[in-house]
């Protein structure tokens, strides 16, 4: 929406108050500044200095507390608003600046240039991520500003961060650039109305008055979900040398590649941002009703970016829909390798270690699951879904029950002792590749489901695990806040007013389809992703102890499903959350590609209709029709204020047969085992129980019965299986893991001396290499053998198969 009217009265929508107005070396080198909470007091403190002195104001709002340092008034201030002054990030600037010396203002021609980049990046972020934003004149350059309302917590402060990187890497050029310091939370920027006064007014270079230019469509908060996810990608290659897209399209011609597999397109359209074909259905998924809601937008630079504006769709990237129609065009001969060996089986390090030393080895893919893991409705699922799917039986299987395990809530429970294990199962589904069709089991999964509780799918699935607040803001408690009662000016007692409702269904569905991001985020400083998650699984009681943080969360049913890489995996998986349970609660499903469908499929309504009307009648048994009702009637009265929906929730215990069954499969699985492998599998006798009562509720049975516990054993043993695959022989001591793949490169035997000398340069302590070793003999990875040399013995260490080797 265009904006006429330039002075002071445009602010008001614009300005959340209370802010800091800062006029840096006004008097002298001392900079004069001022907080205010009126628009007219703010109006009236700077018309003396208009024009003849630079005037910014702080983009996001401060805390009341700080207007007593100069209330409603300008004055020389030395204590200045900071980052930690400010609890919530409410505003994200986008700076775009035309390059020129410091000190004097732009040209009408640089200024021009970088409005129009400005006007690219704005249409870019709306038309590819629907994120609108405000467009606003400097004076000498051009701003995009995004309203937003996060908490200032480091991690939200890097993902902004990442944002701007990103966008500068796709948009920056010698005529105008994207600012990548605006992040900081208590950044200052133009106040929109005054004049920028740099250098000395001159016909070319004049002093120019500032503006807002655009407003957005609406004031709200915008999600940066889906712009953050590719700017940390992004990041991510850059830090792997890569080019910001690379490989995203560079050097392909859109038109040309959509035209050769045969993809229709609608419509082209020519952009600021780019040239974007609309195409005439969606390429990942041709089942969706409405049609050209997909694009493939070439950048200036040449990149690629496909989106899709359907939930199902929204994840997919290029490299998805290129894999699609190109499979293995982004493979590598040498996908096996661990992350620190080159192509040629040598350490990425620049040690001695000669190449010629052989190749690691490959282990054998796992065994695939026992039969008895398909047992009931939820094997009926996968045998009829399979044929329309890329992705594997384990993948479908394990989603399906994570799924179901989501949708269905908490009526019933496994009891153990006084803790209580609901259908909630956090799974991760591992594809040896990016072409393991990891995706497609959860798109076909999510939309059968949809079509026996439509609510859930659309409001209670969702991605983006970046911090614990995140996770418990999706299923937050009511919000009370105390407030003073006044009588005659004085406070005369205290009462709690409800200022946030809450949310009423507590069941979250988590489909994060980069869960590398999620390990990413959580080896941040600070991050509370990896305690929220943990409590997430336990109990379902949510609390961080961030101090502005007044979010809380009791009861949540939160299930979770990633998509990983092995080799994201291994190489993003922190030594503590491999040790601190974070980990263990977790299924570890290995996943391949089952058969190529160059075509797609699309399920058949009478095929799907079947399963919709089984898995009704476990809906109904399990009581979701009447919880649904009861989260009706609390967003629409006023029960909301007590807190929560009164919910009941009653015992599944085992039959006797079953009891018999699992006295004698406790002890095998909760046997110890040491190392990595043995940390990530440390919590299944809990794993199997909640799988077997998720498989009872399956069969609208109220007790657990032989089979059920069968099948969960077959679903947990492939789980297993997968993480022996994946971890067994790792450890969580890089300096260990080091050592390992070190003796695997060199046919599996080193001299004390090479450790220290090839592996480690020569520039690790003696102890810490000690350390490292002792752990291995501790896990029998490895053996000390002393070969006899007519003197002092050389010492030598060995590798010891694991049972994955054998």
């Amino acid at each position: 929406m265009k904006i006429t009217n330039t002075d002071y009265n445009t602010l008001f929508d614009f300005i959340q108050f209370p802010i800091e107005v800062r006029i840096p070396r006004a008097r002298g080198r001392a900079t004069v500044a001022g907080y205010f909470d009126n628009l007219d007091d703010l109006k009236s403190s700077i018309k003396s200095w208009d024009g003849k002195a630079n005037i910014y104001m702080t983009i996001n709002p401060v805390p009341s507390d700080l207007m007593a340092r100069s209330n409603n008034k300008l004055k020389t201030l030395s204590a200045l608003t900071g980052d930690n002054d400010i609890p919530r990030l409410k505003k994200l600037l986008i700076d775009v600046d035309p390059p020129r010396p410091a000190g004097i203002s732009a040209t009408d021609e640089e200024k021009t240039a970088a409005v129009d980049k400005a006007r690219a990046i704005r249409d870019f972020i709306l038309a590819t991520y629907g994120v609108d934003s405000w467009l606003a004149d400097s004076g000498n350059g051009a701003h995009v500003i995004i309203e937003i309302d996060q908490l200032n917590t480091p991690e939200n402060v890097a993902n902004l961060r990442a944002v701007l990187n990103y966008l500068g890497a796709l948009f920056d050029d010698q005529q105008a650039a994207v600012d990548k310091t605006t992040f900081n939370p208590s950044r200052i920027t133009k106040l929109y109305g005054t004049k920028a006064v740099k250098g000395d007014n001159i016909m070319d270079r004049p002093h120019r008055q500032s503006g807002l230019i655009e407003c957005p469509a609406s004031l709200d908060p915008q999600d940066l979900k889906g712009l953050i996810n590719d700017a940390l990608t992004c990041a991510q290659e850059e830090k792997k040398k890569r080019q910001p897209q690379a490989p995203a399209g560079k050097g392909i011609d859109a038109g040309e590649w959509l035209a050769k597999y045969g993809i229709e397109v609608a419509q082209v359209k020519l952009a600021t941002y780019g040239k974007i074909y609309v195409l005439e259905a969606c390429p990942m998924d041709q089942t969706h009703e409405q049609n050209q809601a997909s694009s493939l937008i070439q950048l200036p630079n040449g990149a690629l970016k496909f989106s899709c504006f359907h939930d199902r769709c929204r994840d997919y990237t290029w490299r998805d829909l290129r894999e699609k129609y190109e499979p293995g065009c982004y493979d590598s001969d040498f996908d096996n390798l661990p992350p620190n060996y080159d192509q040629f089986g040598g350490r990425k390090k620049s040690g001695e270690l000669p190449r010629e030393l052989g190749e690691i080895k490959k282990k054998p893919w796992p065994d695939p699951m026992d039969d008895a893991a398909f047992y009931g409705l939820a094997g009926e699922v996968v045998e009829t879904l399979e044929p329309y799917s890329e992705a594997d039986n384990h993948a479908l299987l394990v989603t399906f029950l994570t799924m179901i395990g989501s949708l269905i809530h908490r009526k019933y429970f496994a009891p153990v002792a006084a803790d209580q294990h609901f259908c909630n199962l956090f799974s991760v589904i591992v594809g040896n590749s990016a072409k393991g069709r990891k995706g497609m089991s959860a798109n076909l999964i999510l939309q059968l489901l949809e079509s026996v509780d439509e609510r859930w799918a659309k409001t209670r699935v969702t991605g983006g695990l970046s911090s614990g607040e995140g996770l418990i803001f999706a299923v937050r408690d009511p919000v009370f806040t105390r407030v003073p009662i006044k009588e005659k000016g004085r406070v005369k007692d205290y009462e709690e007013v409800l200022t946030d409702s809450g949310v009423s269904d507590k069941r979250l569905m988590v489909l994060e389809t980069e869960f590398a991001q999620a390990l990413r985020v959580m080896a941040r400083q600070g991050n509370t992703l990896s305690p929220v998650v943990r409590q997430a699984w336990d109990k379902g009681n949510l609390n961080t102890l961030i101090k502005n943080d007044r979010n809380r969360a009791t009861d949540a049913h939160i299930s979770i499903i990633g998509h990983i890489t092995i080799h994201e995996l291994m190489e993003l998986l922190q030594n503590a959350e491999a040790y601190n349970g974070f980990a263990n609660r977790f299924l570890w499903i290995l996943s391949t590609r089952s058969k190529l469908l160059p075509d797609g499929a699309i399920v058949p309504d009478s095929v799907q209709n079947q399963l919709v009307y089984k898995i009704n009648k476990v809906v109904s048994f399990a009581g979701l029709h009447d919880v649904l009702n009861d989260f009706e009637d609390f967003e629409s009265d006023s029960c909301a204020s007590q807190g929560k929906v009164p919910f009941v929730t009653e015992p599944v215990e085992r039959d006797p047969a079953a009891r018999k069954y699992w006295r004698a499969l406790y002890e095998e699985l909760a046997a110890d085992v040491l190392g990595l492998y043995g940390a990530v599998t440390a919590r299944a006798e809990a794993q199997v129980l909640r799988l077997s009562l998720i498989y009872a509720i399956l069969d609208c049975s109220t007790v657990i019965k032989t089979a059920h516990i069968k099948a969960a054993r077959a679903v947990w043993d492939y789980a297993d299986r997968s993480a022996q695959y994946i971890f067994a022989g790792q450890t969580a001591n890089s300096d260990a893991q080091e050592i390992l793949i070190a003796l695997e490169a060199a046919g599996g035997q080193l001299s004390q001396t090479e450790i220290s000398n090839c592996v480690f340069q020569r520039n690790t302590p003696s102890a810490v290499i000690k350390n490292a070793i002792a752990e291995l003999l501790e896990t029998d990875r490895i053996e000390k053998v002393e070969e006899q040399t007519g003197g002092r013995p050389r010492i030598l260490w060995k590798l010891r198969p694991t049972n994955a080797d054998k």
